[in-house]
């Protein structure tokens, strides 16, 4: 499977696709990578979206099949077993959303598989304004799939393979934010695993119980998403509690409760203290690294990421964007002006 502005290099090798779906008759579809050109940069499929489907995975995304890691959906470049793929099949009245759509409905049946060292370059029509403007007409196919699967800003899907440090850093912010809830001063470090000292270690713990760890043991705690934490009591330790600055009219603003840390080429947000952590859509990566604390008008981020080839309904795409990570409790609304 392969779209038409995709090239080939001279040495793809389908053949080692071949061979691998002939060694694992348990995987179903092998994914390989997309590099879009200028850029040189390939979107990472493990941070977009399925729609809401109740359905139980045959294999866990993030575990490792025969050196290749599982994954619940792929790019348009993929190797797949012909009766699989017809057992799911594609959508026909779909022509820009089937790409979701045929993974959504794969989730729970197939068995997808990445390799990264297997690559095409993707040369995308971009200056093209009568070509834009019916590609990125998305209105009939999101009426379409929301009546088919729900909602069409339904929440993103979490990443479920973090790397250890991501997670160990957004643990530390997440029990910040608790500490500070609680008015408790508090510093973190790793000898292991992770470890939060404070003056008033037993009040941090109550406090983190309080906000969901669970005990783990003496002084010891564990988060269902963050992980492990051991407490020590320590000397006085100086805080100064963020307060993040009021937004004006019209303003949209980072959410005081929210966590991002950078992971190679992607922003990976949490709404803590709880999570889920989630990689952020190129689109709205482009909207955080505008935003400030101090806050953005629509208008500021569209002439931020916007240029004079962008699609006519650059605005409405914003004004999606926008909506679905305040959804999620990660960005801050306008504040409402009250009539007097």
């Amino acid at each position: 499977m392969a779209d038409d502005d995709f090239i080939f290099l001279p040495d793809f090798d389908i053949a080692r696709a071949v061979a691998y779906l002939r060694r694992n008759p348990e995987v179903d579809l092998v994914g390989g990578r997309v590099v879009n050109l200028p850029q040189l940069a390939a979107t990472d499929y493990t941070a977009t979206r399925l729609y809401a489907r109740p359905a139980i995975p045959r294999a866990h995304q993030g575990s490792i099949i025969d050196g290749l890691p599982v994954r619940h959906k792929v790019a348009n470049f993929y190797l797949a077993r012909t009766a699989a793929v017809r057992a799911v099949g594609y959508d026909p009245a779909l022509k820009r959303m089937d790409h979701a759509d045929f993974f959504t409905s794969a989730y729970g049946r197939l068995v997808c598989v990445e390799d990264h060292s297997w690559f095409c370059l993707h040369d995308k029509t971009r200056f093209d304004r009568h070509y834009l403007a019916h590609r990125e007409d998305l209105g009939a196919d999101l009426t379409y799939v929301a009546a088919k699967w729900g909602p069409p800003q339904d929440v993103p899907a979490v990443r479920e393979d973090l790397s250890e440090e991501v997670r160990n850093l957004l643990h530390e912010n997440a029990i910040r934010l608790v500490a500070g809830d609680a008015g408790l001063a508090v510093g973190t470090g790793f000898e292991g695993t992770l470890i939060a000292w404070s003056p008033a270690a037993d009040e941090l713990g109550a406090a983190l119980r309080a906000a969901g760890w669970a005990p783990a043991g003496a002084r010891r705690l564990h988060h269902r998403v963050w992980g492990p934490v051991r407490l020590r009591t320590a000397p006085a330790i100086a805080t100064t509690p963020p307060h993040p600055a009021a937004a004006a009219a019209g303003q949209w603003q980072l959410a005081p409760r929210v966590a991002a840390i950078e992971s190679g080429a992607h922003v990976i947000a949490a709404p803590l203290p709880d999570g889920p952590a989630l990689v952020l859509s190129p689109v709205a990566e482009a909207v955080w690294r505008v935003l400030t604390p101090a806050g953005a008008t629509p208008q500021e981020i569209l002439d931020a990421i916007t240029d004079e080839d962008s699609p006519p309904d650059a605005a409405a795409a914003l004004d999606r964007t926008l909506a679905e990570p305040a959804a999620l409790g990660l960005l801050l609304p306008p504040p409402v002006e009250r009539a007097l």
